[in-house]
């Protein structure tokens, strides 16, 4: 089969209530994004989002994303169309790669991202904050 033979679903509604279900029946995450001033002041909020529900994911190297790509391995970078190509075959080839990228990233975000760590971090800055 054709790599590139697929089925786009029609994304992910913004409904709280089933955005998890919805994201959950991707077999990857994708966030390609041009690498402009913009673009590296983004936080990667849609890339943690498949992570966090287990999704490997293909990204553009760029701003927050090279930094949570440096975490592990939760999925591959691609610039240009032929990496973009590459990347979605060596996925699409290997469905244990698929699993270990996903569990790579599920953990990355639960180390690094989640509410409990996000608040301990904020608590020590006011802390730090209020006793000078």
């Amino acid at each position: 089969m054709n790599p590139l033979d697929y089925t786009i679903r029609g994304g992910c509604s913004p409904n709280p209530q089933t955005e998890i279900i919805e994201l959950q029946k991707f077999d990857v995450g994708l966030m390609p994004m041009p690498d402009d001033k913009w673009t590296r002041g983004k936080l990667g909020c849609k890339m943690l989002q498949y992570m966090a529900v287990g999704l490997p994911v293909i990204v553009s190297p760029v701003g927050m994303n090279n930094d949570v790509l440096e975490k592990g391995q939760p999925g591959l970078a691609a610039t240009s169309p032929n990496q973009w190509y590459d990347a979605l075959k060596t996925l699409y080839d290997d469905w244990s790669l698929q699993q270990q990228m996903g569990t790579a990233g599920r953990q990355i975000v639960q180390d690094f991202y989640s509410a409990d760590i996000i608040a301990q971090d904020l608590a020590q800055i006011f802390k730090t904050i209020v006793n000078g």
